[in-house]
């Protein structure tokens, strides 16, 4: 619970609240729904090494029969994780396509591209290593 000083003092002094820090969690659970070993990868020779790389996170929207185009995940290692909607990926290291309805987690590990196969618009939350020296990639691509 906080206590809040009320007082009325003109002074430039400024009131002080205490709050009662939680230290231990309730009611949560974690799990882990994918992770990339970053000591066992292998980026191409020339890019931008871990530390000068920037993480982020991206929500890309795919309509119903719209295409991301081919790009490849080696110098950009990705998760992946299709909120909403159906989406047929297309990988380089894989002889069949492969659905993935919502939701649904992806780790690509080759160059692919997707296709929206469903009737409604798809939401694919991105997170990857960005490299900001190296990468081109349009804004888009995932």
């Amino acid at each position: 619970m906080a206590d809040l000083d009320h007082g009325t003092s003109n002074t430039s002094e400024p009131n002080y609240v205490t709050i009662d820090l939680p230290f231990h969690s309730a009611g949560e659970t974690i799990e882990v729904l994918a992770s990339i070993a970053l000591r066992e990868t292998t980026l191409p020779e020339g890019s931008t090494p871990f530390d000068g790389r920037e993480m982020r996170m991206r929500r890309v929207t795919l309509e119903p029969g719209g295409v991301i185009a081919a790009h490849p995940h080696d110098n950009r290692p990705a998760i992946l994780y299709i909120a909403v909607g159906t989406l047929v990926e297309y990988s380089t290291d894989k002889d069949v396509a492969i659905e993935h309805a919502a939701p649904a987690i992806v780790v690509p590990t080759a160059a692919h591209w997707w296709r929206n196969a469903g009737e409604h618009t798809a939401v694919i939350i991105g997170v990857d290593l960005f490299d900001p020296a190296t990468d081109g990639a349009p804004a888009g691509i995932v």
